[in-house]
Formats: structure tokens, sequence, C-alpha cells
């Protein structure tokens, strides 16, 4: 499939540039490097909600939940399919460890992901020390 048969979806959400890249400002960072000869970034949204939720180990619903709370938003196919990328797949990945090995709840992943996003436009990241955190240090 290539990019332009992707579509803009209302709300901000992910879209997509002929060029491939995303057409929102992702605010935090999870990537965006090439991947491979063909030119596919980090960014380009080639994955279903079946195959994401595999990847991930996840049962499909839960990527729809956090859908719905506006931690991960797909890109929409022209027929409203949703479609992940890579950086999204670590943004998921991200979000699992804050809930499963930090304990934290939906509410509390959206503001840790708005204050990573603060402090990006600033030019500090903190998704590597928030990785390495474990419930004990907190």
């Amino acid at each position: 499939m290539n990019t332009d048969e992707y579509e803009a979806r209302s709300g901000g959400e992910h879209t997509l540039s002929s060029s491939g890249q995303n057409g929102s400002d992702p605010g935090v960072s999870f990537g965006g490097e090439n991947v491979g000869n063909g030119g596919i970034t980090a960014d380009k949204p080639v994955f279903t909600l079946s195959v994401a939720a595999d990847i991930l180990g996840l049962h499909p619903r839960t990527l729809r939940i956090y859908e719905e709370h506006d931690l991960v938003v797909p890109a929409r196919t022209a027929t409203k399919r949703r479609r992940y990328s890579q950086n999204d797949i670590r943004k998921f990945q991200f979000i699992q460890h804050l809930t499963h090995d930090l304990g934290v709840n939906l509410a509390g992943v959206d503001i840790i992901l708005e204050m990573m996003d603060e402090l990006s436009k600033h030019g500090l990241d903190y998704s590597e020390a928030l990785l390495r955190k474990q419930p004990k240090d907190i």
C-alpha cells in the first residue's frame, strides 16, 4: 500500500503526507530512523491492529482502549482501518512498562506522556530513564 492511500482523521490524529512522514507533531519521540533499504521509516504505519496486538502480546481490545484514551492514535487507511507504525509499537511497549511494571493507571500514563511531550519541546528526553525505573525505585 502506498502512503497516498492514507487519509486524515479529524481531531489531530496521525495523518500521512505523500512522503510517508507523520503529518501531526507526535510530541515525544519514540524513534524515526530509517529501517532497511526500502526507505521505510519508523513513522510509517504498516501494522494492522491484529498484527500489532500479536507483536505486543496484547489483546486487540487493549490497543483500542489505549486509542479511546488518546494514548496512541493510529493512522487510518482510506477504508478507515487502523495502521500502526514502529513508533506506535514502541509507545505501546512504554505504556505497558508504565502500567504493568510501575503500576501507573491510564490517567497517570496520559499525564506522563503529556509531561514528556512538554520536556521534549525543551530538548529534554526522560523516556530512557523511565524505562530503567523499577517499582522499588519509585
